[in-house]
């Protein structure tokens, strides 16, 4: 799904206060079922609970608009918002970068079904190996866990 376009910056800051040190989003003008004063975001899906807004009859990821509130800018085409510490409630400026999506995948939890523990490392049982990626890319596919892992902490230092 492509992020809609953010509102200008003058109705942003119109709207919504934004404090970096917590995160937290608060109405500066009060709606015919809102509050002024009154904390947004609400999280739209239980996998990925980003929190979202509705603002003038659309609905926007608040991480998005808290960016263009806090450098006064739109997020250039091809890049993306990561939460570095992957809790995606926490919208506080020093857990916010700005990234491309393949850097993104660099900041990737492990998968439920990782039986390595390490991102990027699994076993294909068609091969009987292991293979290390990062993202799309493939790094290789190796006779051991150990030499996948190490394989793949070697290719993120680069």
């Amino acid at each position: 799904m492509k992020d809609l376009p953010l509102p200008d910056l003058q109705l942003l800051q119109e709207w919504f206060d934004y404090d970096p040190e917590t995160g937290k989003v608060k109405r500066k003008k009060a709606t015919r079922n809102r509050k002024a004063g009154a904390l947004v975001g609400t999280p739209r899906n239980p996998e990925k609970p980003y929190l979202s807004v509705g603002f003038m009859k659309k609905t926007y990821q608040l991480h998005r608009i808290i960016w263009k509130l806090y450098y006064g800018e739109d997020i250039a085409e091809g890049y993306q918002i990561d939460h570095i510490n992957r809790d995606h409630t926490d919208n506080r400026i020093c857990n916010l970068r700005l990234v491309t999506n393949n850097e993104n995948c660099y900041n990737r939890g492990v998968y439920k079904t990782n039986k390595s523990g390490v991102t990027g490392v699994y076993y294909q049982k068609d091969r009987k190996s292991w293979r290390a990626k990062i993202g799309n890319n493939v790094i290789g596919d190796y006779e051991t866990m150990e030499e996948a892992i190490d394989a793949r902490r070697r290719a993120e230092t680069m």
